[in-house]
C-alpha cells in the first residue's frame, strides 16, 4: 500500500461512514453511534471535555492543518459553518478555559458539527487526491505554519500579536521541517486518535480544561 492508499484507509477510520464510503469499521461510528445530545455536551467532570468539544477540535484541526498547512487554501468552515454551528470561536480550541469549554459543549448545533466534521472528511479525500506524487515530500516551511498560527490564536474577539507569536511556535514545534506527506500520515494514524481518549477520566491530559493543550 502506497502513502496515499495508507492516509486515505486510515483517515476513513476516523470519520463517519458516508466519508469513507461507508466502512463498517468506522472508529467514529463505533465511538459516537447512538449517543444522545445530553451525553455528547456532558462533560463528566471540570478537567474532561465533552464529546461535542472533542468532534469540533478534531475537526477544526484536520480542516486548519490540510487547507492551511499542507495547501494554501481556503478552509471549509469559512464555507458558512460559523453560522450553522452557532458558534462564533474560529480557533481550534487549544487553550480554551474551562468556562470556554462547557459554554461552547452547550450551545453548539450537534447536527451542524457531525455534518461539518464531515464536509471537513471530504474536503481532505479531495485535496490528498489531487497532490502530486511530488508534494508528499514538499517540506513545511514557516510560511506554511504561518497561515495556520493565525487561525490557531484567533479567539472570539481576535488574536494579538503574542497569541500569533505563540501560535506559531506551537504549529514549528510539530511540522514545521516535515515532509507534506509525513503531516498527513500524522494526521491520519495520530492526531484523530488522542482527543477521544480525554473523554475517559483516567486519560484525561487537559490543561486549564481543553485537552488540545499540547
Amino acid at each position: 500500500m502506497d502513502a496515499l492508499g495508507f492516509f486515505l484507509d486510515q483517515h476513513a477510520r476516523f470519520h463517519a461512514a458516508d466519508v469513507g464510503g461507508g466502512s463498517p469499521a468506522s472508529f467514529s461510528e463505533r465511538v459516537f453511534g447512538g449517543l444522545d445530545a445530553k451525553t455528547l455536551r456532558a462533560r463528566p467532570r471540570p478537567s474532561v471535555n465533552s464529546v461535542a468539544w472533542l468532534v469540533w477540535h478534531m475537526a477544526r484541526v484536520e480542516d486548519v492543518v490540510v487547507n492551511h498547512v499542507i495547501v494554501a487554501g481556503a478552509q471549509v468552515l469559512d464555507d458558512g459553518w460559523l453560522r450553522r454551528l452557532a458558534i462564533e470561536r474560529r480557533d481550534i480550541g487549544t487553550a480554551m478555559t474551562s468556562e470556554e469549554v462547557t459554554a461552547l459543549s452547550g450551545r453548539i448545533d450537534l447536527d451542524a458539527l457531525a455534518a461539518y466534521r464531515s464536509a471537513v472528511g471530504w474536503r481532505t479525500r479531495e485535496v490528498v487526491r489531487s497532490l502530486a506524487a511530488s508534494a508528499w515530500d514538499e517540506e513545511i516551511v514557516e510560511g506554511d505554519t504561518a497561515r495556520a498560527a493565525g487561525v490557531i490564536s484567533a479567539n472570539v474577539a481576535g488574536g494579538g500579536g503574542s497569541s500569533y507569536h505563540n501560535a506559531a511556535q506551537v504549529v514549528g514545534q510539530h511540522v514545521k521541517g516535515a515532509k507534506a506527506g509525513d503531516g498527513l500520515v500524522i494526521l491520519a494514524s495520530v492526531w484523530s486518535a488522542p482527543p477521544l481518549s480525554c473523554a475517559a477520566p483516567r486519560f484525561s491530559r487537559a490543561r486549564g480544561g481543553a485537552c488540545a493543550s499540547r
